[in-house]
């Protein structure tokens, strides 16, 4: 379960080993003044704001860096104040820009070749661009919940119970005893819900809903238990749709085909299909949700997956009836380098099988340590060749690359939304992937 896929000018993607998960966009009061950001045409710079944050929970981060790469070859080096800013002049006239920004702790991001149009849908936060840096660093702080799921249909159905919590450990097994790894001290809601399931074969199966509630937890402090009792079911709304054809053409044609609906701000599970068919080479399916009567802002994402390759479809809102009329991406490709040669980290990296008008990306990824995403960099040229820039002076090299890490690249693709450009509405990554030497 994911959230939208940030853009922008920090686009990491984290869980589901570095696959197709994402994070939230980042709320907070916002204005559309981006507008007016590349009005310094004609060699007249202007002062742009920024604001880096956390990723997860927006607090402002002091310290982080950044390196501006100007298009005369010079570099700029800035460090973000007490109140997480950074401000500077540029003169957008002179030609794209390349901005990375790091902070210990934290997956590098890089925007290469950005004009200020790249700013111009990008939603201020106190007339400042938010930066949204996420933790690569696992939260090892960790307690334990286990219990039972009572006033269940069967102890022999599938049960899972979803924390809306970063950092969280799910349960999602046979069996109503439960265990799940929460944050200490961090309250938190969880989705719960009681399911079978049948699989015929590919995009071929049912999984009725049986169940499914909220539950708010208080902060915990160690480890606990607590039974749940489903017996009183939330409402579920049933809708069936078609997709057409989905990855016919391309290398996701054989791939599953799921559906999510969560909460676009807290990632809480709202419901999943309850039955695939495939229709010729069409999918038809059924799923059940539910509509909270709270504030929450649903968000559904369909995918097809053949692990690595991945392609992700998010639309604001509950899941519609009917023949959807949205496609799947074409996962990218790696030209260069060849299949099996090794590739200096600072060395072009060129892409194939690009969608036009995409926003192409590299992501770099430390095998030695659970794939953990170690630096982002997106190419707002929309061009097939993207090249890493140095890190910032100030950024430890080895925080980054590690002497025990075996690091690798993957190309990713990002179709970005109309009203928001930090935003991706359809998102793919491909399966092709080789060796960094990094120094």
């Amino acid at each position: 379960m994911n959230r939208w896929i940030v853009l922008g000018l920090a686009l990491a993607l984290v869980g589901c080993g570095g696959g197709d998960g994402g994070t939230d966009a980042g709320g907070g009061d916002v204005d559309s003044g981006g507008g007016d950001v590349d009005s310094g045409g004609g060699g007249m710079p202007v002062d742009v704001v920024f604001l880096v944050r956390e990723g997860g929970d927006e607090t402002p981060i002091v310290g982080a860096m950044m390196a501006l790469d100007r298009p005369d070859g010079t570099r700029d080096e800035f460090t973000s104040d007490a109140s997480g800013h950074i401000t500077v002049s540029i003169d957008w006239a002179a030609g794209p820009h390349h901005f990375t920004t790091a902070a210990p702790g934290h997956v590098v991001v890089s925007a290469i070749n950005t004009d200020g149009t790249a700013l111009d849908s990008i939603p201020m936060v106190d007339g400042a661009f938010p930066i949204d840096l996420f933790s690569n660093v696992p939260n090892e702080d960790l307690v334990s919940i286990t219990g039972a799921v009572t006033g269940v249909m069967s102890i022999g159905n599938n049960f899972g119970v979803y924390p809306a919590i970063t950092g969280a450990e799910n349960y999602n097994a046979r069996g109503p005893d439960y265990t799940i790894r929460v944050p200490r001290g961090e309250p938190f809601r969880a989705a719960v819900e009681e399911y079978s399931i049948i699989r015929n074969g590919t995009n071929d199966f049912t999984q009725p809903h049986h169940a499914h509630i909220f539950i708010d937890f208080d902060a915990q402090a160690a480890d606990g238990t607590r039974d749940i009792d489903i017996s009183t079911s939330d409402a579920f709304t049933e809708i069936s749709g078609t997709v057409a054809s989905p990855g016919t053409g391309t290398p996701l044609a054989d791939a599953n085909f799921y559906i999510l609906v969560t909460d676009f701000d807290s990632n809480l599970f709202f419901g999943s299909p309850s039955a695939v068919t495939p229709n010729g080479a069409d999918l038809d399916y059924t799923i059940p949700f539910v509509t909270p009567g709270d504030a929450v802002r649903p968000m559904t994402r369909y995918s097809l997956q053949d692990d690595p390759n991945f392609s992700l479809v998010f639309i604001e809102g509950y899941p519609t009836a009917g023949a959807q009329t949205w496609e799947f991406m074409t996962p990218p490709d790696i030209v260069t380098p060849a299949f099996g040669v090794s590739h200096d980290v600072h060395d072009p990296i060129v892409l194939g099988r690009l969608v036009p008008g995409v926003v192409p990306s590299i992501r770099i990824h430390d095998a030695n340590d659970e794939d953990r995403t170690r630096w982002v960099i997106n190419d707002f040229s929309r061009g097939d060749t993207i090249t890493v820039p140095e890190l910032p002076s100030g950024m430890n090299a080895d925080a980054v690359f590690p002497t025990t890490g075996d690091f690798y690249a993957r190309p990713y693709v990002c179709e970005e939304s109309a009203t928001d450009v930090t935003l991706c509405e359809r998102f793919a990554g491909g399966r092709r992937q080789f060796d960094l030497v990094v120094r």
